[in-house]
């Protein structure tokens, strides 16, 4: 008989106190709150709940645990066993182990449930370790509310600026930037697991699009896909959570006199909020009071308000993606240098095309900005292409935002931008039809209200 190991076993027993402490602390949850090595307590486990850090039901994450505390410290893993215990849409594969930590990779999963996972160790000197954690399944890009306000969550690392991802919690909004987090729903009476995604879209699917050979652009017009909360940030939400290879556009405003900007389009609230303002003469704190009448009678009412130019910044360095930010209207040239710093500040600089259709203020932004890009709009001073090819020209990385049916009435436009290697966007494809329209005139990035559902 072995009695160096009766010894070590005998000297981890639980103490008669411990065992009493341990009693007092029922409903103990650990959880995981990083991509770090899930470290398990010693001891009895029959009162904790071991939490692992979420995924997505179309994910396949690592997870990475440690058993040190519950082996003998001379002990190493043998082999390991993890599966579900109740959910056969989550798999387990590419087990690796050393020591006395282990990982394993865990796919799929139903969402908005909270699978039990069951892992089975058998040590080097013939132990058996069995132990089960919760892997809750959520989808990214999910809005909630919590104490520290409106929650958009993401997961992805963008770009770092003066305010780029070490400021996006700092207080200044309320609007934050998290990890995917459990609770990523709002019960309601009406709707017990109602998401803002399904209550905007209730026949929206995920859908394909390819184009062999030919990389299409497709830029989300005022964050796309749900018209009753355009230019929002929660709209934006919705339309990566579906296609994460998209571009986003919006629209800049000056509010009156407080220097801060908010993402509108129109001179006036009413079309799709409670109250009738003028943004020329509205402060940002009035703008930021309203609420959208198209979510009236769901959990979302008081919550979705318009979004800040500060809050789109945030976004776009989470999820890094190109975007066209048209300078809709401001007061002096000032505050479009406020606006180009404010953007330079998040890093932001070589994912932004600047919008006007005003060519001094191309200029203007290119004295501020080498990096980004600068784009004419049609309709504004000059409707000339071959014009307006030529401005772009002398500023450089110089972009025509121009309409799709005039791009397709004159083909011709496309090459010319071509060979002055100046970039061509169309707007705006409200339907399949026209964006099909102009994407048989050869254009490569389109502006779209909607995702298009056309498979080629």
């Amino acid at each position: 008989m072995d009695f160096n190991k009766i010894n070590t076993r005998a000297s981890r027993k639980v103490s008669e106190k411990a065992f009493q402490d341990n009693q007092v602390n029922k409903e103990t949850e650990i959880l995981q709150t990083d991509r770090e090595i899930f470290e398990l307590p010693g001891g009895c486990l029959g009162s904790t709940e071991l939490r692992l850090l979420c995924k997505g039901p179309t994910e396949k994450k690592f997870y990475s645990f440690s058993v040190k505390n519950r082996m003998l410290a001379d002990d190493k893993i043998a082999s390991v066993k993890v599966g579900p215990t109740s959910d056969s849409n989550v798999t387990a594969d590419k087990y690796t182990f050393h020591d006395q930590t282990f990982s394993v990779r865990l796919s799929g999963g139903e969402l908005n449930r909270n699978v039990p996972i069951r892992c089975e160790i058998t040590t080097e000197q013939e132990e058996t370790l069995d132990f089960v954690c919760i892997l809750p399944i959520r989808a990214e890009g999910v809005l909630y509310e919590n104490n520290d306000g409106i929650v958009v969550i993401m997961g992805a690392t963008g770009p770092r600026g003066e305010k780029g991802d070490n400021n996006l919690n700092d207080g200044t909004t309320d609007l934050y930037v998290k990890s995917i987090n459990p609770s990523a729903l709002v019960p309601t009476k009406a709707a017990p697991t109602a998401s803002l995604f399904s209550i905007v879209n209730k026949v929206y699917e995920t859908r394909s699009f390819n184009l062999p050979n030919r990389p299409i652009e497709i830029a989300m017009h005022r964050g796309g896909v749900a018209r009753i909360i355009e230019n929002t940030v929660y709209n934006a939400v919705n339309s990566y959570r579906a296609h994460q290879e998209i571009s986003f556009e919006f629209d800049i405003q000056s509010t009156a006199t407080d220097g801060k900007f908010i993402i509108w389009h129109d001179n006036q609230t009413d079309r799709l909020l409670d109250h009738s303002l003028e943004l020329r003469t509205s402060t940002y704190e009035d703008l930021k009071s309203l609420r959208f009448t198209g979510l009236k009678n769901t959990p979302y009412y008081d919550v979705v308000k318009l979004s800040s130019l500060d809050e789109w910044c945030q976004f776009i360095a989470k999820v890094n993606r190109p975007f066209y930010a048209e300078i809709k209207r401001f007061e002096t040239i000032e505050q479009v240098t406020q606006i180009v710093k404010i953007i330079q500040s998040y890093g932001l600089s070589h994912l932004v095309t600047f919008e006007s259709g005003t060519y001094s203020v191309l200029e203007h932004i290119r004295s501020l900005d080498s990096k980004c890009r600068v784009g004419y709009l049609q309709f504004g001073e000059d409707n000339n292409a071959d014009s307006a090819i030529k401005k772009m020209q002398t500023l450089g990385n110089g972009f025509l935002l121009w309409q799709i049916d005039t791009v397709s009435q004159d083909p011709s436009i496309v090459q010319k931008c071509i060979d002055a290697d100046v970039g061509l966007s169309v707007w705006t494809a409200e339907d399949d039809r026209k964006f099909l329209k102009a994407i048989k005139a050869g254009v490569t990035s389109v502006i779209c209200n909607n995702y298009p559902v056309h498979v080629f």
